[in-house]
């Protein structure tokens, strides 16, 4: 669990550090479910075995956070739609961690950035009171119909001296004003001495201004919110 004690506050991070939680120990290759592993296609995450939202669904550790949050009364959507809201911009994070120990979140800025026409995207987020960041260099995919979405993310997260890949799952409705309400499922793409799972509940409040959605033809579509 990653925590860190300030005053009498105990806070987390997207992802958890390594702690006795009695989380499911694996390794070994990932499967989609159709009897392949690994492979990688145009339009997904382009990470072998974690290339589809199915694949990434599929990993054990994201199989078991997704019943701890049902099973405590959440519902997760996963959406699978290619019609998701343009969600680019610069947000301030907040929220609280539900599994393994329900434990407030770490404040921090949250940053989705390239969102593209195919529905590809890039996340960098923050939390520097207790040193945790993580950085979109692998593969991400945003599905989604509507105002909800689902952003499938393979990143490189970073704490002390730990620095591994760990899938991170914002399964989110965004608001009118571009604000977004989520859950978000963290675990590490396998075993790891460093990071644990971890799933929580995500408020992310839109700080930055309007950002572009590239389109294949070489246009831009601006996003339609704007906090300057």
């Amino acid at each position: 669990m990653t925590r860190r004690e300030a005053g009498k506050i105990i806070i987390s991070g997207l992802a958890g550090l390594v702690s006795s939680c009695g989380c499911p120990s694996y390794s070994g290759g990932y499967n989609d479910g159709s009897g392949t592993s690994g492979g990688s296609s145009d339009d997904g995450t382009g990470v072998p075995g974690l290339d589809t939202p199915s694949q990434i669904l599929s990993n054990p550790y994201i199989e078991n956070l997704v019943s701890e949050v049902e099973g405590q009364g959440y519902n997760l959507t996963l959406n699978t739609g290619i019609n998701p809201p343009i969600i680019s911009g610069e947000y301030s994070l907040s929220g609280f961690q539900l599994y393994p120990t329900p434990i407030q979140l770490a404040p921090g800025t949250f940053i989705w950035r390239n969102q593209t026409s195919d529905n590809k995207i890039e996340t960098q987020y923050s939390q520097s009171l207790i040193g945790q960041s993580g950085t979109s260099i692998l593969g991400e995919i945003i599905r989604g119909q509507g105002n909800k979405f689902t952003v499938y993310s393979i990143l490189n997260i970073r704490q002390g001296g730990c620095d591994e890949e760990g899938i991170l799952i914002i399964d989110g409705i965004q608001d009118s004003q571009g604000n977004v309400s989520a859950l978000y499922l963290s675990s590490p793409k396998e075993e790891s001495f460093c990071f644990s799972p971890a799933a929580g509940s995500l408020d992310l409040t839109l700080t930055g201004a309007a950002k572009l959605i590239k389109e294949s033809n070489g246009y831009d579509l601006m996003n339609f919110f704007s906090k300057k």
